[in-house]
């Protein structure tokens, strides 16, 4: 904000000045955000076609990293931005991934499936943002619940798993004997042990 009006009276006022440094601000950011969806539309336009891949080979490692390695691009560039929705979607990806790849089994078909459903929710946020709209996307927290949920089974399957060679030992309950039996049981000791000094 260039001041010296008030030593000069010839400069611009102080509204017009701020109104100027207000529109470069909103320029600047119109034009990262315009960058932000040409390139995250060529990094789902990636994530698609290695989606599509693994689909034929679950446990194709390199394909997984390839699509961790763009997923990570995705969130980083979302997160800078601001635009939370996407960052936290992509990060949800990579969690299922990681999850994946902890098992050794590849990605499954569920998640798959998830993952599928995240990025198709991904683009309709980037058509909101596209359009002039907020990022807002109906579906955003119910995929995020669902991956969260799968994450959550896929642990407690591990679990499971570790306590197979573990022996089972069946609860018991202490049996309770009557006083009264107790009192019987009681009679019976005396009396043999009279019989027996009688004799």
């Amino acid at each position: 904000l260039d001041l010296d009006f008030l030593k000069k009276g010839d400069s611009e006022p102080v509204t017009d000045q701020i109104s100027e440094s207000t529109d470069k601000k909103s320029d600047e950011s119109d034009k990262q955000t315009e960058m932000f969806i040409k390139e995250g539309w060529e990094l789902l336009e990636k994530i698609n076609r290695d989606l599509v891949t693994l689909e034929k080979d679950p446990k194709d490692k390199s394909v997984i990293d390839n699509l961790n390695r763009t997923i990570h691009t995705l969130k980083g560039s979302a997160q800078i931005l601001n635009f939370q929705h996407i960052g936290t979607l992509a990060h949800k990806i990579e969690d299922l991934f990681a999850k994946s790849k902890e098992s050794k089994q590849g990605l499954s078909e569920k998640n798959m499936d998830l993952t599928f459903k995240a990025v198709d929710t991904i683009q309709d946020l980037f058509n909101s943002i596209k359009r002039g709209e907020e990022e807002e996307s109906s579906d955003v927290n119910l995929i995020m619940q669902q991956i969260d949920e799968q994450i959550g089974k896929t642990g407690e399957k591990v679990s499971e798993v570790e306590q197979i060679d573990k022996p089972v030992v069946p609860a018991t309950k202490p049996k309770i004997i009557p006083v009264e039996k107790i009192k019987e049981s009681q009679q019976d000791v005396d009396q043999v042990i009279k019989i027996t000094t009688e004799t």
